[in-house]
């Protein structure tokens, strides 16, 4: 008998304010069992969603109000808040029994945004400081999945139909795209799971009505990546285009 764990990641943009039914519309049309959710500011916004879909929750302990939570069908063992460096960021840790014999560790992160070259400083430093509290914690299967605000090395970036605020943080780097602190994931082994399926496709994620550039990702650890079945972009139902800024991802791992 296959076992499923059915994983999703979403940014909801500001506590899904008057768009509550939408994003419980989205996540219902995709069955996850397991939801990452970005930019949630009052636990009684995740309660409500979680009492909704009939799911358990966790919130990260955190002042900062755009901060990352989770949602799980499956029964929830471990719960923790991983503290990252610089301007209080936080990734959320959980662990889920998929079955009696199977846990899986979920990792969520929600890193600083803008394009600029110090703000892919700050996002390096802080996946540098979570993959040595891996390195430290980790010897099961996990992923680490969210709203990483930054491009994959060798991905395509259709910024020049962005809006003229989003292509000015470019302009004084000449244009550059700063898109180094995904690669310290690979280097230390993680699989983008989206790319791994479709290594030709744009993925792109964000925004949602006209998606232009791919900033949310789900990464398996080695010994999680042969269980990849399947990770896509979720483009439908018709709703998910207003339900936030962003679209969601979900994979799903078979055992």
């Amino acid at each position: 008998m296959e076992n499923t764990l059915r994983l999703m990641t979403y940014n909801i943009l500001r506590d899904g304010r008057e768009r509550e039914e939408a994003i419980v519309e989205v996540i219902r049309a995709h069955e996850p069992d397991v939801v990452v959710l970005q930019e949630i500011h009052t636990e009684a916004f995740l309660q409500r969603l979680a009492t909704t879909l009939n799911m358990e929750a966790f919130l990260v302990n955190q002042r900062w109000p755009f901060r990352v939570g989770a949602l799980s069908r499956f029964p929830i063992q471990h719960t923790e808040t991983v503290p990252l460096w610089l301007i209080g960021g936080r990734a959320l840790r959980i662990r889920v029994a998929v079955t009696d014999e199977i846990n899986v560790t979920i990792y969520g992160v929600h890193l600083i945004g803008l394009y600029m070259w110090f703000s892919e400083a700050i996002r390096a430093a802080q996946l540098s400081q979570l993959i040595r509290f891996l390195v430290d914690n980790e010897t099961a299967l996990h992923v680490v999945a969210g709203d990483f605000n930054t491009f994959a090395p060798g991905d395509r970036v259709a910024l020049s139909d962005a809006p003229r605020w989003v292509r000015a943080q470019t302009w004084w780097q000449f244009g550059a795209k700063a898109r180094w602190a995904l690669k310290k994931m690979a280097d230390a082994g993680y699989t983008d799971c989206y790319r791994a399926l479709y290594p030709a496709e744009d993925g792109f994620t964000l925004p949602s009505h006209q998606p232009l550039v791919r900033l949310d990702y789900i990464y398996a650890n080695p010994g999680f990546r042969p269980y990849l079945q399947a990770c896509d972009v979720v483009t439908t139902p018709e709703v998910v285009q207003r339900a936030s800024d962003h679209l969601p991802v979900v994979a799903t791992f078979t055992f």
